[in-house]
């Protein structure tokens, strides 16, 4: 992914990643978290979203601030911290919607080629990882650091 990233905060144990979503006026704050799977500590959810004021976050929110390239470079950003800490570990990721879903395959397949190099890339169909293909639909992701 050739585009630049936003800056991002980083919480000591790389967890969370929080960072600013610009466009003109308008600043919206985001989050990004790596949550363990209770039954496999290995295993961790990438969650993005908005922050609430409350502090919790919202991954249902539509930003429209025309920054979605930006947006994903920050997440990509975050998984190299997050596997530089955490090297062994899967990340599963699926969007809050379907369209979101398809959204991040049609991201997945256009860096493909790029990807790979880093990362072990699977779509889970029915609950089955499989080598990620593009033009096929998946319900979630997973992603591995390459050794």
């Amino acid at each position: 992914m050739q585009v630049t990233s936003y800056v991002i905060e980083c919480a000591d144990d790389a967890l969370t990643f929080e960072f600013d979503s610009v466009y003109g006026d308008r600043v919206v704050r985001k989050v990004i978290v790596y949550g363990r799977f209770p039954n496999n500590p290995d295993v961790f959810n990438l969650a993005l979203g908005d922050k609430q004021p409350d502090g919790s976050i919202d991954d249902f929110a539509r930003t429209n601030n025309n920054d979605m390239d930006k947006i994903m470079a920050t997440v990509m950003q975050s998984l190299f911290i997050f596997f530089e800490r955490y090297p062994v570990s899967i990340v599963y990721f699926t969007g809050s919607t379907q369209a979101r879903t398809r959204l991040y395959q049609i991201i997945i397949a256009k860096e493909l080629v790029a990807a790979r190099q880093m990362f072990t890339i699977s779509g889970l169909q029915n609950g089955v990882p499989l080598p990620f293909e593009p033009n096929q639909s998946y319900e979630a992701f997973l992603l591995q650091k390459n050794n």
